[in-house]
């Protein structure tokens, strides 16, 4: 079955490329390019697992990710992709309603691990 991926990322090529490696590898991508828009496009697409930049103008990733906690709870799998990799960016991370958090730029096998988590098991038949 295919997944609902956001990615978030206000770097349009960075966005871009991410969510063309997630289409090849077979799911369903929406794209955003800053907080808020990620928020607004969250909550139409509902989307399985959200992979979102932390530092971005305006509304970050960490407030992104505490708004879509309040707006959504626990539906969506929320994996900070950033380059904001100390050990204190984790804990805040943590702290906003992340679920994970991965350095950039995400390896392919981290990120297959994370598509494979995020992908629906089907309904068992009878």
């Amino acid at each position: 079955m295919r997944a609902r991926i956001l990615v978030v990322d206000d770097d349009h090529d960075n966005a871009d490329s991410l969510a063309r490696l997630v289409t090849i590898l077979g799911h369903d991508v929406s794209t955003a390019y800053s907080g808020a828009e990620a928020v607004d496009v969250a909550l139409d697409f509902r989307p399985d697992l959200a992979l979102i930049d932390l530092q971005m103008p305006g509304m970050d990733g960490l407030e992104t990710a505490a708004e879509l906690r309040r707006l959504m709870g626990g539906e969506t799998v929320l994996v900070a992709v950033t380059g904001w990799a100390r050990h204190e960016d984790k804990q805040r991370a943590s702290n906003s309603g992340f679920d994970l958090h991965y350095a950039k730029p995400i390896s392919l096998e981290a990120l297959e691990g994370l598509l494979a988590i995020a992908t629906p098991v089907p309904e068992p038949i009878g």
